[in-house]
């Protein structure tokens, strides 16, 4: 048996990226005769080849890693022998009865605030030990920065190539579209579709990939996450018409997905096609959405919060503020920056539209 070369292994790996490079070479002087394979999109070939196998075992690590551990946030929910969750909670709450009836101010305040350290010690705790693997198995495995474990920036590199090399796969399925007729030519163009609804999947990505100056990132993604549902909207149109489009329009799509190869490679993600392709085209309105997501959080929360007061003997005058609170919070994970805008746009706090006399 052969003993393992890294070095065979890099060059099977150039060897592979060159393959992939001279089939795109071939594509583009069937649609565009004009374009030669930039240098940027050859580099993220041949990053996306390096790193696909790595990438590809960590995410299978962090899927088993999630598959074994979800199990156990539902197990010290329900165990109930000393020293479990449940237990400590009856524990935390008797203590808070015997805090609420110290006469002493000072004493009082001292011991809420002990009490205060406490819970959020072992709501740190549990919250580590029950729900630590499975966030960090999930933000590795998307690509996100994290903890420096073995295998993350293979990961990273895997998610930066992936939209350059789906666009170049996509623009492979193109090429073959040139030409064909009859019921080859319905075959070529659904295997296109496939290749159009990867680049979507692809592109879905690119909001939260890390770039520029830590200042105004926020802003940036929102901006990046509105253009990208513009070309994922006109993919989607050509997707749904895949089987009427002529050669000129696939000559144009073609043009299209090498651009967006080309410009995610350079990380312009606000420029991946120009303004013809996308004129008439409008971002899909996630509104509605956040608005159920929203509600949705919001009922969790409140029925929580009212549980909680319940469980801790409080007096039900406080309920409609606990309620209160709860939305104004759901409202904050939702909708971040313009929660107190869609809060008055709802007329929750008194800002709704003026009724006529």
């Amino acid at each position: 048996m052969r003993a393992w070369n890294h070095a065979r292994r890099t060059r099977r790996v150039r060897g592979a990226a060159s393959s992939e490079i001279e089939g795109l070479q071939q594509s583009l002087s069937l649609l565009l005769p004009d374009r030669s394979v930039p240098l940027r999109v050859r580099l993220a070939l041949r990053i996306f080849d390096r790193y696909r196998r790595t990438a590809s075992l960590v995410n299978f690590a962090c899927g088993l890693v999630v598959g074994l551990w979800w199990p156990i946030p539902i197990v010290l929910a329900i165990d109930d022998r000393p020293g479990s969750a449940r237990t400590l909670c009856a524990k935390v709450v008797t203590v808070f009865e015997e805090v609420a009836k110290i006469e002493n101010p000072g004493s009082m305040i001292e011991g809420c605030i002990r009490l205060f350290f406490a819970v959020l010690f072992l709501a740190s705790l549990y919250f580590a030990l029950a729900l630590g693997p499975l966030v960090l198995s999930y933000r590795v495995s998307r690509g996100y920065s994290g903890l420096p474990i073995p295998g993350r920036r293979a990961v990273r590199f895997r998610w930066r190539s992936l939209v350059t090399a789906t666009a170049v796969s996509a623009l492979a399925a193109c090429a073959k579209v040139i030409g064909k007729t009859g019921e080859r030519r319905i075959l070529v163009l659904h295997a296109l579709a496939a290749e159009l609804g990867m680049v979507r999947s692809a592109l879905a990505s690119l909001p939260r990939l890390d770039y520029g100056p830590r200042s105004g990132r926020r802003r940036r993604r929102k901006h990046v996450a509105s253009h990208v549902r513009q070309v994922s909207a006109r993919l989607e149109q050509f997707e749904m018409r895949i089987e009427k489009i002529s050669d000129d329009d696939v000559r144009r799509l073609g043009l299209v997905l090498f651009l967006i190869s080309e410009r995610v490679s350079d990380r312009r993600y606000l420029e991946l096609a120009g303004d013809d392709f996308l004129s008439g085209v409008d971002a899909q309105d996630r509104d509605p959405l956040r608005l159920a997501i929203g509600a949705g959080l919001c009922l969790i929360l409140s029925s929580a919060t009212v549980g909680v007061m319940h469980l801790l003997g409080l007096p039900d005058g406080i309920q409609p503020v606990a309620i209160g609170v709860s939305v104004i919070i759901s409202a904050v994970i939702v909708f971040r920056g313009r929660a107190l805008e869609k809060l008055e746009s709802l007329g929750l706090l008194g800002g709704g539209r003026e009724q006529r006399p």
